[in-house]
């Protein structure tokens, strides 16, 4: 049963396309997981690579700096700055607003989706 197993996993070590990042319709390149087997314990463990793991990461912070700028832009707010930070960090400077804590709510605001029915008749 573990050679089946491990044959098994071994297709899921396939590259995994990111439909949901516009305009970056790769995967997260050749290899996303790593695969060791244990015969003793009768284990297989699967980890995700550290390469992968960079370029979620910057997948995340991509699209965050996204969204909190269509948020903000919503505002008419002028010349807002969103920018990387380091490796994990968003820097949101908005010059001339004098309520900090409405642009905190903004940015932390949960979106939300709805889905209509649509009456095709």
């Amino acid at each position: 049963q573990m050679d089946a197993a491990w044959d098994r996993v071994q297709d899921l070590a396939q590259p995994v396309g990111n439909a949901s990042v516009p305009g970056q319709g790769g995967g997260f390149g050749a290899q996303t997981v790593s695969f060791t087997r244990d015969d003793a314990e009768r284990t297989i463990r699967m980890t995700i690579t550290p390469e992968a793991l960079a370029e979620i990461q910057t997948r995340t912070v991509t699209q965050s700096i996204e969204v909190i700028r269509r948020r903000i832009d919503e505002t008419g707010l002028t010349e807002p700055t969103i920018a990387r930070q380091g490796d994990a960090r968003v820097l949101v400077q908005v010059p001339g607003e004098g309520d900090p804590q409405r642009i905190i709510e903004l940015v932390n605001t949960t979106a939300s989706m709805s889905f209509h029915l649509v009456d095709s008749t």
